[in-house]
């Protein structure tokens, strides 16, 4: 019984020496870039059995334009944010101000009041004053006069100093706040131009930047567990000068962190899904898939090809769909969005165009500008598919190294397609006898006979002799080539004609 009693004694020491204060810092002001530092310890209230939170917050500025905001949970909706601005060069008679808000979207938060539910959860500012640094030059204004803006590089002039005490803060009922979580998300957000009109509490904020690569906001992760506790006297955080991360990250923290982070932010998840899978996987393969032979008595080249496509569209347009919903249904604002729309228009003008190419070419046997259009139509839509993958990427925060493996995959794709391509049309100027390909474009097909252009299925005397139209395609060709075979001319009025 005594050794038991030694072991949980000393457990309690190691535990009690573990728990410090986590931290986590952006060092960015010298590079015109958001500098913060939080630091936070947490303790069981042995009144209420509830957990609570003690946040310390500085935030370097040389400027009153813009904010700095951090927020607990993976995204804005329902989070508990704390948002710091004001005027650093009146801090000889006005103190910083932390404005305690939250939000039901992505829309602006707006300040709890004695209506806003908190579920038992108490917040109470402790300290907000501005601490002037000790080798930066103080820089004032007149009141009728605009705010200066930092100038590059220049060092930050005062550092606003922010203790919050959270009392019950794990009952919080917006999104949820772990005391004991090993990988709890919060996020950071800031705007450097905004100049605001009042520094009131509720004062209106304008947007951060949408790119989260260029420093408008981000994701980071804290090890609530680590700052936990047991010493009253010790609930107070202390920041250490020059540390970036104790005890954070900016990913997911082990591997029940990585398991829990699956679940964040749904609908961006299922919209890079479908997005990816369309683009770097779907649309390449259908490509490739029409100019590989079938083996054996399998699907036709051609069958394989618009099937898969057909597939990569349908998740393009889930994807579109995911994104409209993320958005609410606004009007896009930035150049991903209006790229992504685009792109899903053009492919489905582009299914038309080649519905309709295969159509006229069971008839005529010659490509016309319809089957022109298809290609290069397809073509560009994956381009551009590609890139906006990338700029997707860069919205939601990815780092230089996912962004560069995603480019270089991309890279060696085109590279790819493009050589599958270019391989069969050399094969098949070499079948043709060294001609080179010899393509008619028409206008129209031939032998309408009155009938729209774009009807939707061809009469009897329309139908190719030939049992299995589908075979004739580059499918077909890439076949014969691939047994050694020679592919026959195919002729239409003494032209030689491929599809």
């Amino acid at each position: 019984m005594a050794r038991i009693r030694l072991v949980l004694f000393l457990l309690s020491l190691f535990a009690l020496a573990l728990a410090e204060p986590v931290q986590y810092c952006r060092f960015g002001h010298r590079d015109g870039a958001v500098d913060f530092c939080m630091g936070l310890t947490t303790a069981q209230n042995t009144s209420t059995s509830a957990h609570d939170m003690y946040l310390h917050l500085t935030v370097s500025r040389s400027s009153a334009l813009g904010w700095t905001a951090l927020g607990t949970g993976p995204t804005m909706a329902s989070a508990l944010m704390f948002i710091v601005y004001g005027d650093p060069s009146m801090a000889s008679s006005t103190n910083p101000t932390l404005s305690i808000r939250t939000a039901d979207g992505h829309h602006q938060p707006q300040p709890l009041n004695a209506s806003t539910p908190t579920g038992g959860a108490a917040l109470h500012i402790l300290h907000a004053k501005w601490q002037p640094v000790a080798s930066a030059p103080t820089r004032r204004h007149d009141d009728d006069d605009d705010p200066p803006a930092p100038a590059p590089g220049a060092p930050a002039t005062h550092v606003a100093d922010i203790l919050v005490a959270c009392y019950a803060c794990g009952r919080w009922p917006g999104s949820p706040l772990s005391p004991t979580s090993s990988s709890q998300p919060w996020i950071w957000a800031w705007n450097d131009h905004q100049r605001l009109s009042s520094y009131a509490p509720d004062a209106h904020l304008t947007m951060h930047a949408h790119h989260a690569s260029s420093g408008g906001y981000g994701t980071f992760y804290v090890d609530m567990a680590r700052s936990l506790s047991t010493d009253p006297a010790q609930t107070i955080p202390t920041l250490q000068a020059g540390v970036a991360k104790l005890g954070t990250s900016d990913r997911p923290i082990g591997a029940w962190g990585l398991l829990a982070s699956l679940k964040e932010k749904p609908l961006v998840k299922a919209h890079a899904l479908f997005m990816s899978a369309a683009f770097m996987v779907l649309f390449p393969l259908g490509v490739v898939l029409m100019r590989v032979p079938a083996a054996g008595k399998g699907a036709s080249p051609f069958r394989r090809h618009w099937v898969v496509q057909v597939v990569a569209l349908a998740l393009t347009w889930a994807g579109v769909a995911v994104g409209v919903a993320m958005t609410h249904g606004r009007m896009p604002r930035t150049v991903h969005q209006w790229v992504g729309l685009g792109i899903a228009v053009a492919l489905g003008l582009q299914a038309v165009l080649g519905w309709r190419h295969h159509m006229v070419f069971l008839r005529i046997r010659r490509r016309t500008w319809v089957s022109v259009a298809h290609v290069w139509l397809g073509r560009s839509a994956l381009v551009f598919g590609w890139a906006n993958v990338v700029t997707g990427m860069v919205l939601s925060g990815h780092g230089r190294l996912d962004l560069g493996v995603v480019g270089v995959v991309a890279v060696v794709e085109a590279v790819s397609v493009a050589g599958c391509v270019w391989w069969v049309q050399r094969k098949r100027r070499a079948v043709e006898g060294g001609e080179g390909e010899v393509e008619a474009h028409a206008l129209m097909p031939r032998d309408e006979g009155g009938r729209d252009y774009f009807a939707l299925e061809m009469s009897d005397d329309e139908v190719d002799l030939d049992s299995d139209a589908d075979e004739v395609d580059d499918g077909k060709l890439g076949r014969e080539l691939g047994n050694g075979g020679f592919a026959p001319k195919a002729s239409v009025d003494g032209d030689v004609v491929k599809k």
